[in-house]
């Protein structure tokens, strides 16, 4: 997956879209805990926010 800013890329295909938000709710359904496995296991990078 990943991020891009709008200039870069205006639209997205529906079945991208489908499949982000497919994802999305897989991610959403994580507990904290699994979060931290995914990561600490190097399956998921955190990407710090905006300071």
């Amino acid at each position: 997956m990943f991020g891009w800013e709008k200039k870069d890329m205006e639209n997205i295909k529906p079945n991208e879209l489908r499949e982000y938000r497919e994802l999305a709710r897989c991610y959403l359904g994580f507990t904290e805990e699994q979060m931290d496995v995914l990561v600490k296991d190097g399956l998921l990078a955190e990407i710090p926010g905006p300071r």
